[in-house]
Order: structure tokens, then C-alpha cells, then sequence
């Protein structure tokens, strides 16, 4: 199994609550019908206080796939998916109303408590 995970802001004069209704609903729900059975689970996380530091990035998706070709699979047919609010295609669309980010495959590895 591969994870992604990408990073991404919100413009400060986009309302921080209708974001995040847009994005785990309607959006959320095209990228889950789009993706088909190789996407095996999908987290969606937004900052809600920065502890230290200065706020990096607005929201952080996780995805993990079944291979790192059947995410490349999605990506292609994506571009022909119409997103149930505009019409476009779901990573036009979210690309529309957030900026910046970063995306990348990470390993992940879950330590035991003691």
C-alpha cells in the first residue's frame, strides 16, 4: 500500500468553516466516487491552533492507494470526472479555491504505545 499526502492553504478571504464543509462533503465525495475501490482510505485534517512555529499550510490530505499507479490511474481519469459544484474536474476545482501546498509518497510507520 502507498500513501500521499499533500498540504495546501486557503486565501484569507475564503471563510475557514465553508472551506472545510466544501471540502469534506461535496468535493470529499467526488474524489471518493472518482477514485474507485484502489483508494483505500482517505483523511482529510485542517489546522485549528498553531502551538508554535508559523502556520505552514491550512489543510493536510492524506491518501493511500492500493499501488502508486492506481493513484497515477486517478489523476488521468480525473481530468474527465465533472465535480458535482462547478463542472470541473475535482483537482481543478480544489485548485480554484486553494493555493500552494506540497505533495509527496512518505512511508509511514506506526510506533506501539507502551
Amino acid at each position: 500500500m502507498y500513501k500521499s499526502i499533500s498540504t495546501y492553504l486557503i486565501p484569507k478571504n475564503v471563510d475557514p468553516q465553508e472551506f472545510w464543509e466544501y471540502h469534506t462533503g461535496p468535493h470529499a465525495r467526488d474524489v471518493v466516487g472518482g477514485a474507485g475501490p484502489e483508494l483505500k482510505r482517505y483523511v482529510v485534517n485542517r489546522v485549528t491552533d498553531v502551538i508554535r512555529g508559523e502556520m505552514q499550510f491550512w489543510g493536510l490530505i492524506e491518501k493511500w492507494w492500493e499501488s502508486k499507479e492506481s493513484r497515477d490511474e486517478y489523476l488521468r481519469r480525473a481530468k474527465f470526472i465533472k465535480g458535482s459544484t462547478t463542472g470541473m474536474s475535482p483537482p481543478e476545482e480544489f485548485r480554484s479555491r486553494a493555493y500552494g501546498g506540497f505533495g509527496a509518497w512518505v512511508e509511514e510507520r506506526e510506533i506501539p504505545l507502551l
